[in-house]
């Protein structure tokens, strides 16, 4: 019986074990330019503009963002702030920046949770990875462009499953599961 629920345990604790698989933000299901909206709600994450609207590159569009696509928020030019939150943790996570002008400059924030991970100053038109910052649950980006502003695309990550329970509750489960059976081989 012993070996019955150490056995179980073990696979519970197998089960419940973070994984991840690879994703993206891909924009392509949406029409390419102004979105009419300042929400765009993608499955896997929301997007959140915080200027007048949001502006959809699809792929392939201007040969800058081949892949997935990108967006920016815009007002006038895409030269306002921009929110994405993802539906769960993401790691691995790597994107870039396009369409720098002379005076384009922004900061992207990593969080998880309500907790700043880090942050990356941007100024010019990179390929930037945030896998170092571990399992990242929102970006913020802070654009400060006195120039046309920057386009955001190409975003890839892994997605994490959450462990469903702490191993210290495992533990103790299995734990209690071992006493009761003690008990039960001493009455019997």
């Amino acid at each position: 019986m012993l070996k019955r629920i150490l056995l179980t345990a073990a696979l519970v604790v197998g089960v419940s074990a973070p994984a991840g698989f690879a994703a993206s933000l891909d924009f392509g299901a949406f029409a390419s330019g102004a979105q009419g909206s300042t929400v765009l709600n993608m499955g896997n994450a929301t997007v959140t503009g915080f200027g007048s609207d949001l502006f959809v590159y699809r792929p392939g569009d201007f040969g800058e963002f081949p892949n997935w696509g990108g967006i920016c928020s815009l007002r006038g030019d895409c030269e306002h702030d921009l929110e994405i939150a993802f539906t769960g943790a993401v790691e691995n996570l790597t994107f870039q920046s396009r369409f720098h002008q002379a005076g384009d400059q922004a900061t992207v924030f990593a969080y998880n949770g309500l907790t700043l991970l880090g942050s990356v100053l941007v100024n010019s038109d990179a390929d930037l990875d945030f896998s170092g910052f571990g399992a990242i649950t929102r970006l913020f980006f802070d654009d400060n462009s006195s120039a046309a502003g920057y386009g955001w695309g190409e975003f890839v990550f892994d997605e994490v499953n959450q462990v469903p329970l702490p191993a210290s509750t495992l533990l103790l489960i299995t734990g209690l599961a071992f006493l009761f059976t003690r008990r039960r081989v001493k009455a019997g």
